[in-house]
């Protein structure tokens, strides 16, 4: 959740704080979010411990690099006034630095400063390149998924892995609740809504599902997905359906996204590179 999503930092403390109060225990950041002060601030006045928490961060295009991830880390760490991360990712596999930004994971990694690390919008390819120098395999990769956008094929080859994918974006902002496939299987499931059948269908194909929302109604209807007995599992049928919804204009609109984002937004020399 940007800050600009809600224009004050009220909102986001708010909104984090009302999710930590109805059960919510992951809190999923980034420095590119711009909000981790507020989220900082709503983890102190919610009077969770942070033992009950799981906190995920993310190092941002413009900070890779290892030294400048270093920083970058220490500088969310402190932003959050937290003493430790979870989980820690790097948010994008810029060209040329996301090996050191790597390596800079795992010796925070070995120092005890976060829990575990991974990765983000990384494809197969990126991952062969990183494997030729990681020493500490990643748990995750976070991508995009819904069932406008289900990259199996990615998602298998990380599966192979063991590396668990984490589906951000599983309602693929709002796109998936007029999809007319996703309301009719909808309507056959009286407890789900189409937004919970989204978060339910990822759910189904062994993703960890991070929904975000700053309407508390929502937050609560997402969280009832993964409180309730089983009954309303989806149909082997429908989960083929809902699998089969991404078309290749999709593929080369993600394509184009992820070009646009990792190839963005590159960091700066370092002092010591410009004297060279």
């Amino acid at each position: 959740m940007r800050k600009d999503t809600y224009g004050d930092i009220g909102g986001i403390t708010s909104a984090v704080k009302h999710a930590l109060s109805v059960g919510y225990r992951h809190l999923d950041c980034a420095s590119f979010y711009a909000n981790e002060r507020e989220v900082g601030i709503a983890i102190r006045e919610s009077g969770v411990p942070r033992a009950e928490l799981f906190v995920t961060g993310k190092v941002w295009n413009n900070c890779q690099g290892y030294e400048r991830t270093r920083v970058s880390f220490e500088k969310s760490l402190a932003d959050l006034g937290i003493e430790y991360f979870d989980l820690f990712l790097v948010h994008w596999p810029l060209p040329g630095y996301f090996a050191e930004t790597y390596r800079a994971l795992e010796e925070l990694h070995k120092e005890g400063k976060v829990r575990s690390i991974g990765l983000s919008n990384f494809t197969i390819d990126d991952y062969e390149e990183l494997s030729k120098t990681m020493t500490v395999a990643p748990v995750c990769n976070q991508i995009e998924v819904n069932p406008l956008l289900y990259r199996k094929d990615t998602i298998d080859f990380y599966k192979s892995k063991d590396i668990v994918t984490v589906a951000y974006k599983p309602l693929r902002a709002a796109a998936c609740l007029t999809n007319a496939t996703v309301l009719a299987i909808a309507a056959k499931y009286p407890s789900l809504t189409p937004g919970q059948l989204c978060v339910k269908w990822a759910a189904q194909n062994g993703l960890g599902v991070i929904p975000k929302s700053s309407n508390p109604g929502r937050m609560a209807e997402n969280l009832r997905v993964f409180n309730d007995d089983g009954s309303q599992t989806i149909s082997v049928e429908d989960m083929q359906a809902l699998d089969g919804l991404t078309t290749p204009a999709m593929l080369v609109a993600w394509q184009e996204h992820y070009e646009s984002r990792r190839g963005g937004d590159p960091p700066p020399p370092m002092v010591e590179e410009e004297t060279k």
